[in-house]
This record gives C-alpha cells, structure tokens and sequence, in this order.
C-alpha cells in the first residue's frame, strides 16, 4: 500500500485545484494496476491533450495544461522514492533487529535506521530524501516529546489528585478530632440542654450547635448594608 503524503494546503476557504484533486485522487483511490497504466499513459505517445480528456471523462479531472502533467509526473516520481526509501528503511530495521535484537535496544536500532537512510541520500546525491529522512527523525522525535509531556502531565495530575485526598482526610481526621474535644468541654452544658424539657427538638438542636460553633453569621437585612 502507497504511503499517504501530506499534500500541499489550500487558502482557507478556498478549493482545491484540480491538480490537487488528481494528486488526491492518485493517492488514495487508484490502484496498482491503475498507477501502471496512467505511468504507461504518461510516457506513451498518446498526445497529452487526450491524456488530459481521458483523464477529464473519467475521473472529472480538469487538467487545462500540459505542464500539470509535467508537475504531476514529478510529484509521483518523488512519492515512488519516497515510497522505496520507506520500504528500504523498514527492510533495514527487521536486518538490524535480527542481527542486533538482543544487544541494542529500539532507540538504537531506530538511529541506524537513520543512519543508513542518510548514508543513502549522501552517495545517491539525492539530498530532497536526506531532508525527508531528517524532517521524519524530527517528527519521531517531536512525537516522543509530545508522548513523555502527556505522561508527564497524567503524572502530575495524579500526584495532585493523590495529595489533595490525602489533605482532604487530614482535614476531616483534624475536624473530628477538634469537635470530639469541643463535645467533651461542653459536655456538661450539653447535658443541661438535653434535660431542659421545655424546648423542642429542633431548638435542642441548635443550642448545641452553637455551644459547640458558635452562632451562625447572620445576613444583613436590606437598608442595613
């Protein structure tokens, strides 16, 4: 399967061009089979102008000019090595696997992946794929750094969960502490509240909250602010 690309962005608001849209085309839906007979279309001497319309039949894509077809046979020619170099740099790591597995770990292999890659660019003097292998050893790296930040910050919220429930149980052990030796010094005050057989339940209970508490804040009536 054809390695995807990012191809080049459009303005914002603005639709693709048609070149574009065959780039497009080309890279997700064509098959082998099709890839060879529009390379053999490319090269054949057909004219291009009825390249461009069997292309236009077929496919609505509306190439104007030759010099698309040009652009485009360059742009498929970069992706076919792009293509090669992948599948060269995947046949390096199961190599270097196989004969180092047991004695180097992944992020070495990783590196003499590379390294054989940009020895590549170096002797085939194609320098586009020495900075395509470096901008794909930037965006490895980029993506480890973007993986060890989001454990670290999974990390940190962890801890501060932890800490905030371990503060949270300190509090409450520290307010029942406090309130079992407030119940002791108003112990006896308490006991005359509960013999008193003349208030109620409810005002029972809000004497002892106040011996206890204190008296609740009151809200200031309006006018008196």
């Amino acid at each position: 399967m054809k390695a995807k690309t990012k191809l080049k962005a459009n303005p914002v608001g603005a639709a693709p061009s048609e070149l574009t849209r065959f780039k497009e085309l080309w890279r997700d839906k064509f098959t082998d089979s099709q890839w060879d007979y529009w390379r053999g279309q490319f090269v054949s001497a057909t004219p291009t102008r009825d390249t461009r319309e069997s292309l236009r039949l077929k496919f609505g894509i509306n190439l104007t000019d030759d010099d698309q077809i040009v652009r485009f046979r360059k742009w498929d020619a970069d992706e076919q090595k792009r293509q090669d170099e992948s599948e060269r740099m995947a046949s390096d790591e199961k190599f270097f696997i196989k004969e180092f597995g047991d004695s180097l770990s992944k992020e070495q292999i990783r590196e003499m992946v590379l390294g054989a890659s940009y020895r590549r660019s170096l002797v085939t003097g194609d320098f586009k794929e020495g900075r395509a292998t470096m901008r794909l050893d930037l965006d490895q790296e980029t993506a480890k750094f973007n993986a060890q930040l989001e454990t670290a910050k999974l990390e940190l919220k962890r801890e501060s969960e932890a800490r905030m429930k371990e503060q949270f149980k300190l509090a409450r052990e520290q307010f029942e502490f406090d309130a079992a030796k407030a119940c002791l010094k108003a112990l006896p005050a308490l006991k005359v509240i509960a013999s008193n057989k003349t208030l109620s339940e409810s005002e029972k209970t809000q004497m002892f909250m106040e011996k206890l508490f204190g008296k609740a804040p009151t809200e200031p009536r309006p006018g008196n602010q």
